[in-house]
């Protein structure tokens, strides 16, 4: 009897919306956000770690705040999905983030703070 080990790749989608404190004119907002918004879902994702079996499409969505330096200050869910293990997945990676790294600056130099508080919806 052969035993196959299946793994399951999940794919997380992160839309991110700035609120910020920047004031640069419009096409410059959009071009520097669109590169800094992948770079900080590029973060996010790294630290994704779902080892349950999910149905449907949960959305979990978060306020995430700095410091200048790029530590998370504090962060909240202001929407849960209604999947427990799911919901517990989306804190444990946001926690892994805040203990783990800082907020990168942009290509710019600019610090993360003047993007937060980012609201970021993990949907999967």
């Amino acid at each position: 009897m052969i035993l196959y080990k299946i793994r399951v790749f999940c794919l997380l989608i992160l839309s991110l919306v700035f609120s910020t404190k920047s004031s640069a004119d419009g096409a410059t907002k959009n071009k520097s956000y669109s590169k800094y918004s992948e770079t900080i879902i590029n973060l996010f994702k790294s630290h994704w770690n779902l080892h349950k079996y999910v149905t449907g499409s949960p959305a979990t969505t978060a306020i995430i705040n700095c410091r200048q330096n790029g530590t998370i200050l504090n962060w909240r869910i202001t929407k849960f999905s209604g999947n427990e293990d799911y919901d517990g997945a989306v804190m444990k990676m946001i926690h892994d983030v805040e203990w783990s790294t800082k907020l990168p600056n942009d290509e710019n130099g600019v610090s993360a703070y003047e993007y937060c508080p980012l609201e970021i919806t993990f949907k999967f």
